[in-house]
């Protein structure tokens, strides 16, 4: 085992203090200009600064980056205590105004085991013996509903394998409910399959079926809400968890860009149902802080 430490910069955009028409159109006032699907955000390249607002999909020619700080903690009983920090990078292009490609995840409606996967490509920083990269996750999502209360999409994806995951491919149906203009409710329904092989090289075919299940409340400037739902392997459906993570952020509309901080706390296996353990399972939390950056290249 190779001990390996990884650090990556990233280069979120340069363009914070440049004008972008694309997301700049109909943003005098987020709220009020609203998320009108008779007259299409994506057509103009406008995208809401309201967390609550933003559709399943980034506008055409719309860019967003992600970087993340990550803590977490781990004591499962064998060994000693493990503290891990890590960093992340990740982002996504709108080809059209109803598809994305991107690395990591999207933020709006979760999808495959949102609270472990990390916006992108990264490592741990320490311990020395850490896991070195993450599984970097490439994606495709097209939004084929799209109203102004309820968006519903299909996302297809690629888990890359490392020295220590497994190649995965992964497909879900991510949706979002909006009502009021400050509650949006996302949720996700996916299947992972991962193709193992132990280290005598046997080879074996995994399945994970995830929910995620994030309400959301928000205004222009400020979101909060939590995420849980279950992730059942299907080998070993006594290993079935359910997180629970709170996420809170805010948003800074300059009118080319739009940058949300972030923060993401919580317990990833706060509830095992089948452990003859711990049920409630408190000994493994995470905390992300983060940053992502919206930029629009279409006039």
């Amino acid at each position: 085992m190779n001990r390996t430490t990884t650090l990556l910069f990233f280069l979120l955009s340069t363009s914070l203090g440049v004008s972008s028409p694309a997301l700049a159109q109909g943003s005098e006032d987020p709220v009020d200009n609203g998320y009108s699907y008779d007259d299409p955000i994506a057509a103009d390249g406008y995208y809401p600064s309201t967390f609550t607002l933003r559709p399943l999909t980034l506008p055409r020619l719309a860019l967003r980056g992600d970087f993340a700080l990550t803590f977490a903690y781990f004591d499962f009983g064998i060994g000693d205590p493990v503290t891990v920090i890590g960093m992340d990078v990740g982002g996504a292009f709108g080809v059209l105004d109803d598809l994305e490609f991107g690395l990591g995840q999207s933020p709006i409606a979760k999808t495959l085991g949102a609270p472990f996967r990390l916006p992108g490509l990264g490592g741990d920083l320490s311990p020395d013996y850490a896991r070195a990269f993450h599984a970097p996750h490439f994606y495709g999502r097209y939004r084929f509903v799209g109203t102004e209360a309820f968006d519903m999409g299909a996302e297809v994806g690629l888990v890359l394998p490392t020295e220590y995951t497994d190649l995965g491919i992964d497909v879900a149906i991510p949706m979002r409910i909006r009502a009021g203009g400050i509650f949006a409710l996302d949720a996700s329904v996916g299947l992972l399959t991962l193709f193992h092989e132990d280290e005598m090289g046997a080879s074996d075919t995994l399945l994970r079926i995830s929910v995620v299940v994030s309400p959301r409340l928000g205004n222009d400037i400020f979101y909060a809400g939590l995420d849980t739902g279950f992730s059942l392997p299907t080998e070993n459906p006594e290993r079935t968890v359910i997180p629970f993570m709170i996420e809170a952020g805010v948003t800074l509309d300059t009118g080319g860009a739009t940058l949300d901080a972030y923060g993401n706390a919580g317990m990833p296996q706060f509830i095992r149902p089948g452990s003859e353990g711990d049920v409630v399972f408190t000994k493994h939390w995470q905390v992300l802080i983060g940053a992502r950056v919206h930029i629009g290249f279409a006039s």
